[in-house]
């Protein structure tokens, strides 16, 4: 686990396959109940609500699907690399890719990361990586300002929480132990 912040937000990212969205959305609700949660990417792709669901007061914009306020997480489907952007309102906004699509994926410090997970190739491709990882964290935290989101919760590999409310996210680092703590 590593943890970090962004202002306004607080992160947590996860690789470890014991703890998934469903998990924490247990142990911490408070993260979606009343809000409307954004689907930008269910199972890797974009989620389309049934018909049923827009009756239910789902919203489509584009690729993107916008549940109702939300009373319940159960709601919400979960296939995991599925990414949610959690929102005050249902509006449209702009999505500039989906991250956890990328296994590369992190929002640990790009250096650090691309130098890490290529310890035995040469310099080019330690480079090549810290242009994608910052190219990626630039697009995710666009996306998220430009939602105007409380919160991001995503869960692919790597799991990742990202909220505005502090008292969520230590909650959310109390379901592992810590092992890295970046504050």
């Amino acid at each position: 686990m590593t943890t970090g912040t962004r202002p306004p937000y607080y992160w947590y990212e996860s690789r470890d396959d014991r703890l998934g969205l469903r998990d924490v959305l247990s142990a911490v609700p408070e993260l979606v109940i009343g809000y409307h949660v954004a689907i930008v990417s269910f199972d890797g792709g974009p989620y389309f609500p049934s018909s049923h669901e827009l009756a239910d007061g789902w919203k489509q914009f584009g690729e993107v699907a916008i549940s109702p306020r939300l009373k319940s997480p159960s709601v919400l489907p979960i296939a995991g690399y599925d990414e949610w952007y959690v929102l005050q309102s249902q509006r449209s906004f702009a999505v500039h890719g989906r991250p956890l699509n990328n296994t590369a994926f992190t929002l640990r410090d790009p250096a650090e990361a691309a130098a890490e997970s290529m310890a035995a190739l040469d310099q080019s491709a330690i480079e090549f990586q810290f242009q994608l990882l910052s190219k990626l964290q630039a697009a995710f935290w666009s996306s998220l300002g430009e939602a105007s989101a409380v919160s991001f919760l995503g869960d692919g590999f790597p799991l990742i929480v990202a909220t505005e409310r502090l008292d969520l996210f230590d909650r959310v680092v109390a379901l592992l132990p810590n092992e890295r703590h970046v504050r």
